[in-house]
């Protein structure tokens, strides 16, 4: 969605108000729900590339920039609903500048019957720095730090080095 609205000079759709004026281009859906990546099983992650290569051919047959939007937002609840359903999610926390943008929560609320959290802005801006310190005391506990189901590892390990300052 950022990178959508660069073409008229925005960093970013602020709570997707651009968006809600559009229309949802259904055979562009269509299109972006076929695609393979999100038929493939966990673990699994999209890069620059993927995106560049797969995904913005297809959005950017739409020539309405709101139209754009709002399909794209569309497809993300939908994706979104699809994992959750499929792993049978009761709830949700959700983080990362979607969580800033109210148009998209309001969707995943419409689609998802279980719990939709988003937490304090504070914990959506400093998340990886607050993941890390998690991590870094799971370290000094001698916790694992990874999850195989995640990272698709067949085992779960601490990793990892600790510095302490020099003075």
């Amino acid at each position: 969605m950022n990178e959508v609205v660069k073409s008229i000079g925005l960093t970013y759709d602020k709570n997707g108000e651009i968006a809600r004026k559009g229309e949802i281009d259904f055979a562009i859906l269509e299109q972006l729900h076929k695609l393979e990546h999100f038929h493939k099983s966990a673990p699994k992650s999209l890069g620059t590339e993927w995106l560049e290569s797969e995904f913005y051919p297809i959005i950017n047959k739409i020539e309405s920039l709101e139209n754009k939007l709002r399909t794209v937002i569309e497809h993300t609840a939908i994706e979104i609903i699809n994992v959750l359903q499929s792993n049978n999610i009761s709830s949700v926390y959700i983080t990362g500048g979607g969580a800033k943008n109210n148009f998209l929560i309001e969707r995943i609320r419409f689609f998802f019957k279980g719990e939709v959290i988003v937490p304090s802005e504070e914990i959506i801006d400093f998340k990886e720095a607050i993941i890390f310190a998690f991590l870094g005391a799971r370290y000094l506990r001698n916790e694992t730090t990874t999850v195989k189901s995640v990272t698709g590892a067949s085992i779960e390990v601490s990793s990892g080095t600790f510095h302490r300052a020099m003075k």
